[in-house]
C-alpha cells in the first residue's frame, strides 16, 4: 500500500445545501418545535406554516435549513413567567 493524504476539498468543491420541498421544510421544522419546545403537533405544525410563509418571503437560500430557522424562531421566545423559553 501506498502513502496517501487526504485533501480537504476545495471551497468550490463544498457540497451545497439543498434546498428541500416546502412540506418536507415544514415537518422537519415542526419535528424541531415538538422535540426542543415540547409542542403538540398541531402546534407545531401551525408554527412551522408561519416560518414558511417567511422563508417565501426571504427566497430560496431559506429553503435549505427547516431546523436553523426552528431553532432561530425559538431564540425569540421567553416565557412570560420571568424566564426564556
Amino acid at each position: 500500500m501506498g502513502d496517501f493524504q487526504l485533501t480537504p476539498p476545495r471551497p468550490d468543491q463544498q457540497p451545497q445545501p439543498q434546498n428541500v420541498e416546502r412540506s418536507e421544510w415544514i415537518r422537519r421544522y415542526a419535528d424541531r418545535v415538538m422535540r426542543l419546545a415540547g409542542f403538540g403537533a398541531e402546534a407545531a405544525t401551525s408554527i412551522a406554516e408561519i416560518g414558511a410563509e417567511q422563508a417565501d418571503e426571504d427566497g430560496d437560500d431559506a429553503w435549505t435549513d427547516p431546523e436553523g430557522a426552528a431553532d432561530e424562531e425559538m431564540s425569540y421566545w421567553t416565557d412570560d413567567e420571568g424566564g426564556a423559553a
